[in-house]
């Protein structure tokens, strides 16, 4: 296997930046040293492959070990967070209550927080070896499955999928690395995920506005990717294709940029296109093309939407590394706004996490150098972190 991550980093290396000198062997053989196990028993899902995969995990390791940017930088940033600190202490609530815009908040927000901090942990474990970080993650959604039971309130659909998408990206990770996760705590997280998360979810909220069918695909994905349920897999898919609500992408975007939710505001809008994202990149890793579905119509949205953060201000959700990366680097197609975003105000690099998504730190596990805006970028961005 870990020959397999080696030539898979160095095809990226090549394909990326084939200017740079300073990539040696010995790197990217470290790219590899955590062991990304196959999952030869069930092969129907590719491990891990939800919001990450391998390769990337693989290729970010490699980079950011060589002290190129912006990787490096990116690790340096998430390592120094308040939530990756060895002594974070998750807050497990048995019955999480949130009312409409976050009211009566019982247990929501610490939720999700937790979600961040378990994905983050996982994270900094692929990239440094630390086994105390992986220790840390799996403590963390020991924490909630062995305390939640239900999660209700208006809000209880929004805030749960966001939760549970962190969540689960964190465990697709420990699952399958030899993170020493212990079976028992991994089983009862999958029941937690059978018997509490999808059920809330398993519907949509197809009544409501796009931004949280969209936030609940991204979940239902992450969630079927983990429990390697194929079923949950292909009915997030399908949602996302042709579901009857507004989150779904032909009743989200709209073949002009705007979006279901351009008449209420930038931000609303941001998180359904951040939703829909992490959904297309989910299913990237699985070798189902969403970015291009409808002629690309992610793409459409994401540059109408990035033009009207740039003309209103508001803040960027944690999607736009992985857009740019794949429309702008892969797909060779023009995303002006979505570049202008990284030289403007907004300072989105590196990418933060976002709660209510479930989902970030792009910049690290997405960005590709390309395009002379971003070497532009970059540069800026060195001087931002002192190197």
């Amino acid at each position: 296997m870990f020959e397999i991550l080696y030539q898979k980093a160095l095809q990226h290396v090549r394909v990326a930046r084939p200017a740079i000198n300073t990539f040696c062997v010995v790197v990217l053989l470290m790219a590899a040293s955590v062991a990304f196990t196959a999952s030869a028993a069930r092969a129907e899902l590719a491990h891990p492959g939800a919001l990450v995969n391998a390769e990337e995990l693989a290729f970010a390791r490699a980079r950011a070990a060589a002290g190129d940017e912006p990787w490096a930088s990116a690790l340096s940033w998430m390592s120094g967070h308040a939530h990756a600190s060895l002594s974070f202490q998750a807050s497990p609530v048995a019955n999480v209550y949130q009312g409409s815009y976050g009211e009566g908040d019982v247990g929501g927000w610490a939720m999700a927080i937790d979600a961040r901090a378990s994905y983050l942990h996982a994270l900094l474990w692929t990239m440094t070896d630390n086994a105390a970080h992986a220790q840390k993650s799996a403590e963390i959604l020991k924490a909630w499955s062995s305390t939640l039971e239900s999660v209700s309130g208006i809000n209880a659909k929004l805030i749960g999928a966001g939760a549970f998408s962190g969540f689960a990206n964190a465990a697709e990770l420990l699952a399958h690395t030899d993170s020493g996760w212990n079976a028992s705590d991994r089983a009862e997280l999958e029941q937690m995920f059978r018997t509490i998360c999808y059920p809330l979810i398993q519907d949509f909220e197809p009544g409501y506005n796009g931004n949280w069918d969209a936030i609940i695909t991204n979940a239902m994905m992450a969630m079927g990717v983990f429990l390697d349920d194929q079923a949950m897999f292909d009915r997030a898919v399908n949602y996302f294709r042709s579901g009857e609500g507004n989150g779904s992408l032909p009743n989200y975007v709209f073949p002009d940029g705007t979006t279901q939710e351009t008449w209420r505001d930038v931000e609303h809008e941001n998180m359904g296109i951040t939703g829909l994202t992490g959904s297309a990149q989910i299913a990237r890793h699985q070798g189902v093309d969403l970015y291009g579905y409808l002629d690309n119509r992610l793409r459409a949205g994401a540059e109408g939407v990035a033009g009207r953060l740039l003309e209103l201000g508001g803040p960027a959700g944690p999607c736009w590394e992985m857009l740019l990366a794949e429309y702008s680097v892969r797909r060779g197609l023009p995303m002006p706004n979505t570049e202008s975003l990284f030289d403007g105000w907004h300072q989105i690099r590196p990418e933060d996490y976002g709660l209510m998504q479930g989902m970030g730190y792009g910049t690290l596990t997405a960005f590709q150098l390309s395009v002379p805006t971003l070497q532009k970028s970059v540069g800026g961005m060195k001087g931002r972190f002192g190197r």
